[in-house]
């Protein structure tokens, strides 16, 4: 460079989100500009017996109880899903079973 320059810097504040969960797929972790708004969600794992129920975020200044969530980026965040269990398939099940096999053991004794 031999001739003079003016040089211009333009920046904008970023904060780093880490979305987590213990289970399902969290959506919505990156970095975003400062004062937007961003969607942040979690689905729900496909659990057989033992059902998993979203119960809400929590973490950095956050309480919600919404998924999807919408927060505003005004510092770095990490966020949590909370779960919490449903055993209604399992109890259902269980109570299917004992009726079946009470059954079977009432159906041979009256063949005696």
């Amino acid at each position: 460079m031999t001739d003079s320059h003016k040089i211009d810097f333009y920046y904008k504040i970023q904060y780093k989100v880490d979305i987590i969960s213990d289970y399902g797929n969290a959506f919505g972790s990156g970095w975003y500009d400062a004062n937007s708004n961003v969607s942040i969600s979690v689905k729900s794992p496909n659990d057989v017996l033992f059902g998993k129920i979203f119960d809400g975020w929590e973490g950095s200044n956050v309480k919600l109880q919404e998924n999807p969530s919408m927060i505003v980026i005004d510092s770095p965040k990490t966020i949590m899903a909370r779960w919490s269990y449903d055993y209604t398939l399992f109890v259902f099940t269980l109570v299917i079973g004992a009726s079946l096999i009470f059954f079977i053991k009432y159906r041979q004794k009256t063949k005696e």
